[in-house]
């Protein structure tokens, strides 16, 4: 190689600065590397390759970058595909739906004719006679209502009895003290003790007859209440009671039939719905979710190759400024 284009400095170099400088222009380092004159491309060898992804680093060193996860580009045939049956059995369901409540809404519209709303009717109407007509509808009510009375105040005439004497008691004992005072044998104060006594006395008689009266009423709704039990033992008003039981029965098998079952179907079908409502927007949110990573790599695949060539260019630029710096 001639180097008389190269300019030295003024000042005399030493022996080895002069051999360094003759290893450099002869295209040789100290450990005998060949390097490039700025001119020529370095060889592909490990001392010399230009790394595949380098990144500047401070004190002119080169770090690689380190690639990212690669995604692949969905499958928007697969997804529609998926939408596709998904919307399908939408359609299904929907069809579904609507025929429940179609059969729901003409059970509610009792139209004449119809074989089960005739028979529902016809039913009610029997209960309706069988409450009207028949006296052991009324005794039923009757005992109910005595049954709650009596309990009503059974509590309450035990908690008073406990506290008054008996009617009879207090009349005897008011009646002990009246004619001990007329006997005159009595102190005086034993006799102003006796008025004291009989003021209250009369005070707890009016309260021992209050409580006497109502137990008598609740005597005498005990024996009504007995009496009415002794009318229902009539067989043929037990089997008209059977009868309204079977048709009750029958009234809430039917209700069942053709109104809760119906709704409970709706119910069914609508929570089916809208889980395949749910599942076709989490469909197409994962189709977009992949597609915006699919894109988002292709992105950073462009701009890693833009850096990645401003790095080589800077190595190379800094290789050849290094050279011609040193030759």
């Amino acid at each position: 190689m001639t180097h008389a284009h190269q300019i030295w400095p003024s000042a005399s170099p030493t022996a080895a600065e002069s051999d360094q400088r003759d290893d450099l222009c002869n295209g040789t380092q100290e450990s005998g590397s060949p390097i490039s004159d700025g001119c020529t491309t370095p060889e592909n060898d490990e001392t010399g390759r230009v790394p595949s992804s380098p990144t500047p680093r401070a004190g002119g060193t080169l770090e690689r970058i380190t690639p990212t996860p690669v995604f692949a580009k969905p499958d928007k045939a697969a997804f529609q595909a998926a939408e596709a049956r998904i919307k399908s059995e939408i359609d299904a369901v929907q069809a579904e739906l609507t025929a429940a409540r179609d059969k729901l809404s003409s059970s509610y519209a009792n139209t004449p004719g119809d074989a089960i709303n005739d028979k529902y009717t016809a039913l009610v109407a029997e209960l309706e006679d069988i409450r009207g007509q028949h006296p052991g509808y009324n005794i039923q009510t009757q005992i109910r209502v005595l049954h709650d009375s009596i309990g009503k105040w059974v509590n309450k005439l035990y908690a008073a009895k406990t506290r008054v004497w008996a009617v009879a008691h207090v009349r005897a004992h008011i009646e002990h003290l009246r004619r001990q005072i007329k006997s005159g044998n009595m102190t005086v104060v034993e006799e102003e003790h006796a008025r004291r006594e009989l003021s209250h006395l009369a005070h707890l008689r009016r309260t021992a007859e209050v409580v006497q009266s109502k137990q008598d009423a609740v005597d005498g709704d005990r024996r009504v209440l007995c009496e009415l039990r002794r009318q229902l033992d009539n067989p043929e008003l037990m089997a008209l009671s059977d009868r309204y039981e079977a048709i009750t029965a029958e009234l809430g098998k039917l209700h069942h039939e053709f109104y809760a079952k119906p709704i409970q179907e709706c119910n069914a079908l609508q929570a089916r719905l809208n889980d395949l409502w749910k599942e076709k927007r989490e469909v197409s949110q994962e189709l977009r979710d992949a597609s915006d990573r699919y894109w988002a790599q292709v992105q950073d695949g462009r701009d890693c190759k833009y850096e990645e060539v401003g790095a080589q260019n800077t190595v190379e630029e800094a290789r050849k400024l290094e050279v011609i710096s040193k030759c």
